[in-house]
């Protein structure tokens, strides 16, 4: 019984929501915003600095992304229990435990704003965007170590052929015979 109901009040919130598509639009696109500015601010700091705390501007910037998705995904799900204080002062909580559902899917379907989505949005474009740049960057560092090792091989051959044409000084013919077992 409870989670047909549950989806239905989530539904009719959504809906309500979408019933003025412009206003979302503008939610979404003023949460898209908003994390833009932040990880503008981010990356301000990083024209100045090479690293902070240790980490490089890329490894911000997939710790951003990582940590705005998921942040973003929590305020989406369960957002509404931040409302618990002031339904207890106005006394809606009384009316959420009167009824025969559990309290807390109550209060996480009492109030979705969907114009979190924004934040997911922009917390997942950012992270698509770090996760591509890395693996262009281990890519790239691949065939460059691939490169290197065929040089390092020939580099070898070339010392050896060095060293073994090279004469022996007088010190190297001079030397004492090492003593037996």
């Amino acid at each position: 019984m409870g989670k047909g109901v549950y989806a239905r009040i989530i539904a009719s919130r959504v809906r309500s929501q979408l019933a003025y598509p412009t206003s979302f639009a503008l939610d979404v696109l003023s949460q898209l915003l908003g994390q833009s500015m932040e990880l503008l601010a981010i990356l301000v700091i990083f024209t100045q600095v090479t690293s902070l705390g240790g980490f490089t501007a890329g490894e911000v910037v997939l710790i951003y992304g990582l940590a705005a998705t998921a942040f973003g995904l929590a305020d989406l799900a369960v957002g509404q229990v931040e409302a618990l204080p002031d339904y207890i002062r106005t006394g809606e909580f009384d009316v959420i435990l009167l009824r025969p559902l559990g309290a807390l899917p109550q209060l996480l379907s009492a109030d979705v704003q969907l114009r979190r989505v924004g934040r997911v949005a922009s917390g997942l474009i950012v992270l698509a965007f770090a996760i591509y740049m890395t693996w262009r960057w281990l890519r790239a560092r691949s065939q460059k170590d691939r490169r290197g090792k065929d040089r390092r091989r020939v580099d070898r051959r070339d010392h050896h052929d060095v060293i073994s044409s090279v004469e022996p000084t007088e010190q190297s013919r001079e030397a004492p015979p090492r003593p037996g077992p």
